[in-house]
């Protein structure tokens, strides 16, 4: 039998395109303990489910549902400090995906949510850090991430000591549709799935009917007593298809990478500016939230990749975290003018101090931050400086884009 499915993270928001003046894949499965019995339907469309199977069932006989169980209120409130939103800015756009510490300073997430990424920034509640590639498997889908620039303060989770098993409750957790952390539930349905993608042969998949959206890719999926027997990789067109790479497979990849060094980038963009300040490129920009507001930790996330992908020398990824009206017309002449004035500015440090709501889609944030370049570039001659500027940014996808800046008075100054 074939199915459609689709990976549910890192897909790409638009191309990045040149210009401003601001410094499914088809899956065919075989094996598993057992047959799907569903036919393909459209995917939900939003981060609600429709009612699984066995809640219909418990409605139809008078049984409890699993919805009445007040133990995954508890298994959500222990779980979810540990499960991260990754965005990450690639060579042709952005995206975003889930995933969960492993150990303090550690992250498991799938592997296509961090392919051919330039830069990685992972959003814990009001907490953001950059991360580091230190394995990769697109055969498997999974990738370990270390985090830099200070450990979360979530707990990592264990994972679980034997693989799931059909027809045992499991939950998967994550960022879906660009919402807020969710949790959907479901049981296991299938294991020991083998699948082919994409000419790869892929094994030691599980299925489940827990509802699984675009950037739930990456995220746990958890036992009630928030053990881990999978990481979710993909979603189905077909109603109750959910599938996640088993807990063997897991294992196997923690403790092969963990603990390891971070890999070489696995992907070099080709840049019209600087070819990237190797100093630089390995020094995380420092992030700081002090707005409470809870719009900004995911506009700290937005500048992050800006200043990250600026460091870099990727300017053109820099370009396209920039709305259309921010760039000001695709032109080569625009982007160059853009480009220009990057090629010794570094990022060192931002702070976002304030952010007020101007509509549903739009709010504005006060962002202090630290950048070096050379005398010849910098204002006044300065070689380091310190700024305060007011940024406009406007809601996309459920990802920040830059729509405006104007400095603040006296800003900047020399450091």
């Amino acid at each position: 039998m074939t199915r459609t499915l689709r990976t549910t993270g890192g897909v790409a928001l638009g191309a990045v395109v040149l210009a401003s003046t601001l410094t499914g894949c088809s899956l065919t499965i075989g094996g598993g303990s057992t047959p799907s019995s569903s036919s393909p339907s459209p995917a939900p469309s939003s981060a609600t489910p429709s009612p699984t199977p066995s809640a219909t069932r418990a409605a139809a006989t008078g049984s409890p549902s699993r919805s009445a169980d007040p133990d995954w209120s508890d298994a959500f409130a222990a779980v979810s400090p540990a499960v991260t939103r990754i965005a990450v800015t690639t060579c042709d756009g952005r995206g975003s995906g889930s995933g969960f510490l492993v150990a303090p300073d550690e992250v498991m997430t799938a592997a296509h949510v961090v392919s051919g990424a330039t830069s990685i920034s992972l959003r814990f509640g009001a907490d953001v850090h950059s991360a580091d590639v230190v394995g990769l498997d697109e055969t498997a889908d999974l990738a370990l991430l270390r985090v830099t620039g200070g450990a979360p303060r979530g707990p990592a989770l264990r994972i679980a000591d034997g693989a799931a098993r059909v027809g045992q409750d499991v939950a998967a957790l994550g960022y879906p549709l660009g919402q807020p952390l969710g949790m959907t539930r479901g049981a296991v349905t299938a294991t020991s799935l083998r699948v082919e993608v994409e000419g790869r042969d892929r094994r030691d998949l599980l299925r489940t009917d827990a509802a699984i959206n675009p950037g739930n890719s990456g995220g746990p999926l958890v036992l009630q007593d928030g053990s881990v027997v999978g990481v979710v990789s993909a979603g189905s067109e077909a109603a109750g298809d959910g599938y996640a790479v088993g807990r063997d497979a897991v294992a196997r990849a923690l403790a092969t990478w963990g603990g390891g060094t971070p890999a070489a980038p696995a992907t070099e963009c080709s840049t019209s500016g600087a070819d990237g300040d190797a100093e630089a490129e390995g020094v995380p920009v420092d992030v700081g939230v002090s707005s409470r507001s809870p719009e900004a930790p995911a506009i700290a996330q937005t500048m992050q990749l800006y200043a990250q992908s600026v460091n870099s020398g990727y300017y053109e990824v820099a370009w396209g975290l920039l709305t259309a009206s921010m760039r000001g017309g695709d032109t080569q002449e625009r982007f160059d003018a853009f480009a220009a004035g990057l090629d010794s500015s570094l990022w060192r440090s931002l702070d976002v101090v304030d952010v007020d709501s101007v509509d549903p889609v739009t709010d504005t944030a006060l962002v202090r931050f630290r950048t070096t370049q050379d005398a010849a570039a910098g204002p006044s001659g300065q070689t380091c400086s310190d700024w305060t500027v007011r940024y406009t940014l406007v809601l996309d996808s459920g990802d920040w884009q830059i729509d405006g800046a104007a400095n603040a008075p006296g800003s900047p100054r020399a450091c």
